[in-house]
């Protein structure tokens, strides 16, 4: 864990979403994404652990962005479900969008080996197990996402009937 000053955790996750986005952007090595991985969310960490969970007046919704990609990008499985609640209480909160929410938990999901609820998670060039696929097109639907095969068209997979 990091020493965290509370008081400049916002130019931390300033600085955090744009590591995350833009350097993702850049043709890197794996390693260095790993490294980058790896740093962003020793810095998120370390702001959950010692400062909390910031209010949705605390923070832009870039920096909430880049508190939730350092934590969806982190190779560490078991961080995904110890953070949950920081994602489920931003969301409640309204500092993170229903796609972020939906792309969290079915990774939370997945990693425990647990089919999805939301059809966002890809493995394999396929999406990852469900449910039940027309459970999951309500779900998606209910929320007001994109349907689900407009979805994993994206990552050219056609949803098999």
């Amino acid at each position: 864990m990091m020493d965290i000053d509370c008081t400049t955790k916002d130019s931390l996750l300033q600085i955090v979403y744009e590591k995350g986005f833009i350097e993702r952007q850049k043709d890197i090595s794996l390693k260095e994404l790993v490294e980058l991985d790896y740093y962003n969310a020793s810095v998120v960490i370390s702001i959950l652990e010692k400062c909390g969970v910031p209010a949705k007046d605390e923070l832009s919704s870039r920096q909430f962005a880049g508190m939730f990609m350092a934590l969806q990008h982190i190779p560490e499985k078991s961080i995904h479900l110890k953070y949950l609640y920081a994602v489920d209480q931003m969301f409640n909160d309204g500092s993170l969008n229903i796609e972020m929410y939906v792309l969290y938990k079915d990774r939370v999901l997945m990693y425990q080996n647990l089919p999805q609820m939301y059809g966002t998670q890809v493995k394999g060039g396929k999406m990852y197990k469900v449910d039940n696929i027309d459970s999951v097109k309500i779900r998606r639907n209910e929320l007001g996402l994109r349907p689900l095969e407009g979805y994993l068209k994206d990552f050219g997979i056609e949803l098999e009937n």
